[in-house]
């Protein structure tokens, strides 16, 4: 449509269209359905609005998260895990030191081990080439020790009720970070928990699987 088409059809639709509904009906009633339409669409406006606010605010509700306070070099977890607990919570039986519990997450570290190495070996085998870059994989460690631990206890602890105080903070000792607290937690959100940080396992490998084979850095 050239411009002076488009010209003319604004000019019908908007001056000549309501003047003969004008001249049919009278100023007067043209005016009050106007008015009527206005107030119609701003009561309908306002239903929704406090609909959609009611619906934000359990949102927000239901995403309010545990006070998180970064707690630097942690010397010893028994400092963040002491309070008084409820007489019905059931108290988790946990390894005496960060050493044995590393020692216990062995068999659980096992089998991602042998996913990363059969896809690095299959990706490696499919493209006839080396996949990855040495220089790469130092930046990808470095890249997880500075940035993933925080983050992985980032999302065990954003997992507690509202109400929890956590502890973030790291064992330069033990090479690993920490998030610590003292307050009852159901099973399932125990469950959760643990689990979440698989994430940061899994969004990394379908990156790497999707990724082409000649994008080193990807990989």
């Amino acid at each position: 449509m050239g411009e002076a088409a488009r010209a003319n059809s604004l000019v019908l639709k908007f001056i000549f269209i309501p003047l003969i509904v004008v001249r049919k009906r009278g100023i007067i009633a043209v005016i009050q359905r106007f008015f009527l339409l206005l107030r119609t669409i701003s009561s309908e406006q306002v239903i929704y609005m406090t609909y959609y606010k009611s619906r934000y605010k359990i949102f927000r509700r239901d995403l309010k998260m545990p006070k998180i306070k970064w707690a630097g070099v942690v010397q010893n977890t028994a400092d963040y895990q002491s309070g008084i607990l409820p007489a019905t919570a059931i108290k988790l039986e946990m390894p005496d030191t960060m050493g044995e519990m590393m020692l216990k997450a062995i068999p659980f570290l096992i089998p991602s081990v042998v996913i990363i190495v059969f896809s690095v070996f299959f990706k490696t085998l499919s493209a006839g080439q080396p996949v990855i870059a040495p220089i790469y994989v130092i930046l990808g460690f470095l890249l997880s020790f500075f940035v993933g631990l925080p983050v992985h206890e980032l999302l065990h602890a954003i997992v507690y009720p509202k109400a929890a105080t956590v502890y973030i903070g790291i064992m330069p000792k033990q090479f690993t970070a920490v998030a610590l607290a003292s307050y009852p937690i159901s099973r399932n959100r125990f469950a959760l928990m643990s689990l979440l940080p698989i994430v940061l396992g899994i969004i990394p490998l379908i990156i790497f699987l999707i990724s082409p084979e000649t994008n080193r850095a990807l990989n």
